[in-house]
C-alpha cells in the first residue's frame, strides 16, 4: 500500500545515521503519501505555494549572509509603508509588472495573491541588523515574481518608491514607460517554505520546505 510504502521510505531517509548519502545541508523530517495516487504531479497537482523572502537591516553577518538581503549600515524600513503597498498587491491581479514573461509566454499573468505578511524580528547586535520577513501565499508564482515584489517592498521601506507606486506598477500590468519599475532582490534572500497539495493552506498539505537561493520565485 501507499502507507507502508511511505513509511519503508521514511525510514530509509531519516533512520540512517548517514542520511542515506543525502548532503548535510538536506534532511528529510518525514514523508507522506502524496494525494491522489498515480495521478499525482509535484507541479501540475500543486495549488499554492508559501514564500519567504528574509531582508537583514543593517550589514548582516558572514554566517547570515546566504541566507538574507543585508541592506547595509544604519538602513531601515518603514514597515507600515511597506505593509501599505503590500495591501494593493493581495488579491486577484495581472502581475504582469512582477514577473519575467518573455514574448508568447504562455502562462497568465493573473494570480491570487492570498497573503502578503510583513514582520520584524528584534535580533541582537551579533546578527548584525534586525530581520524582516515578507511572507507571501500564491496560486502560482510568476519567474521571479516573489524577488521582484520583494525588493519593490524593500524600495518602499527605504523611501524610495511609494505605496501609490506600487499601486500604478500594478495598474500597468507590464507596460513599458511607466515611471517607476519593480526592482528585484538578490535571490539569497528567498526561500520556498511550502507547496500546498491538497486543502489550500489547510493542515492536510503537504509540505515541501526548505529550498533557499535558487528558487524561481
Amino acid at each position: 500500500s501507499l502507507d507502508e510504502a511511505a513509511a519503508a521510505v521514511q525510514v530509509r531517509l531519516t533512520g540512517l545515521s548517514e542520511n542515506c548519502g543525502l548532503p548535510s545541508s538536506i534532511q528529510v523530517l518525514s514523508v507522506t503519501p502524496a494525494p491522489g495516487g498515480d495521478a499525482f504531479h509535484a507541479r501540475d497537482s500543486c495549488v499554492g505555494k508559501r514564500y519567504v523572502y528574509t531582508i537583514r537591516e543593517g550589514l548582516g553577518t558572514p554566517f547570515n549572509s546566504r541566507y538574507s538581503w543585508a541592506l547595509g549600515r544604519q538602513k531601515v524600513c518603514d514597515l507600515e509603508a511597506m505593509r501599505a503597498a503590500a495591501a494593493h498587491l493581495i488579491g486577484k491581479h495581472n502581475f504582469a509588472a512582477f514577473g519575467v514573461l518573455r514574448d508568447g509566454d504562455p502562462r497568465d499573468p493573473i494570480k491570487d495573491l492570498r497573503k502578503l505578511e510583513i514582520e520584524r524580528w528584534p535580533s541582537g547586535p551579533s546578527e548584525g541588523g534586525d530581520t524582516i520577513t515578507i511572507t507571501a501565499e500564491c496560486d502560482r508564482f510568476l519567474y521571479h515574481m516573489m524577488r521582484l515584489i520583494s525588493g519593490t517592498l524593500a524600495r518602499v521601506g527605504l523611501g524610495i518608491m511609494s505605496p501609490d507606486d506600487v499601486k500604478g506598477l500594478l495598474e500597468a500590468k507590464g507596460r513599458s514607460g511607466e515611471p517607476a519599475t519593480a526592482y528585484k532582490a538578490p535571490a539569497n534572500g528567498l526561500c520556498m517554505e511550502e507547496a500546498f497539495y491538497s486543502t489550500w493552506g489547510g493542515a492536510s498539505a503537504l509540505g515541501l520546505a526548505g529550498s533557499t537561493g535558487g528558487s524561481s520565485g
